[in-house]
């Protein structure tokens, strides 16, 4: 009588065990694979609401040569990126100028920087220029250390919740989606360890730079969506207003059209 219960409570804390032997959900992966790449499929370009909320993420590299890590900037309203910019080779002065750029052109609520070895000196450029900026170092306490060893661990499978409700809209961009859907994760215990960047460049030769700059933007996003901007609402076309004002819920504002992701 009581199975269900019990096995509900037995495999709470095991991911996928649930959806598959009970649900009778067989495309999920129990190997390790954290965002199956069937579910990282359906969120691109998926019509989710573009909320007045902006936030930015940025994963800082700074070597050169067609192998080498990139930087990757991600722009969000609510879940949906929006805009992004990605080089290789560029110093961190130029970086800086970006997201001063982009924090400007789209008025961020939240930057957040990988602020590990290169990114520190991003990070600290832009919280001296005043930017909202917010310091995010994988290697950090979680927040709930009873199911994460670090701060890594939990943003990512903060990710893959989003991923698995269907709350994202992500580019159409096939170094994105493989990069997502090559991490994995293991269970020490009851702790939930996402695969290191490291061991993940050990396994294909490229570091995931985009799929940590996606995994730092929805992290960044957390108590964020569902805020309008209602700072921004104007009632008038001044000259004075903004070029890039991003419109509120009552339609007011003159937001640049954005680059569509399709195809």
């Amino acid at each position: 009588e009581d199975y269900v219960s019990v096995l509900i409570e037995s495999y709470k804390d095991q991911p996928g065990w649930i959806e598959k032997y009970l649900e009778g959900d067989w495309n999920v992966v129990l190997e390790g694979t954290l965002i199956p790449g069937y579910i990282v499929e359906q969120c691109i370009n998926k019509d989710v609401l573009i909320e007045e909320t902006c936030t930015i993420s940025c994963d800082v590299a700074r070597s050169e040569g067609l192998d080498a890590d990139e930087t990757v900037i991600y722009v969000f309203k609510g879940l949906r990126v929006v805009d992004q910019v990605i080089y290789r080779g560029k110093d961190t002065y130029v970086t800086s100028g970006h997201l001063i750029r982009l924090h400007k052109q789209y008025r961020a609520v939240r930057v957040t920087i990988d602020d590990i070895g290169v990114g520190g000196g991003v990070y600290d450029f832009c919280l001296s220029s005043n930017l909202p900026v917010e310091s995010f170092v994988a290697n950090s306490r979680s927040n709930n250390k009873d199911k994460f060893r670090y701060l890594r661990d939990e943003a990512w499978w903060f990710l893959r919740d989003q991923f698995h409700a269907q709350n994202l809209c992500i580019p159409n961009d096939d170094v994105l989606k493989r990069q997502i859907g090559s991490i994995r994760y293991t269970i020490d215990g009851k702790q939930i360890l996402i695969e290191s960047k490291l061991e993940l460049k050990k396994r294909h030769g490229k570091s995931p730079d985009r799929a940590d700059a996606l995994m730092m933007g929805v992290w960044g996003t957390r108590g964020l969506v569902g805020v309008q901007m209602e700072a921004f609402r104007h009632f008038d076309r001044q000259e004075q207003t903004p070029l890039y004002r991003p419109t509120d819920r009552f339609g007011w504002g003159n937001e640049r059209a954005q680059t569509s992701f399709a195809g």
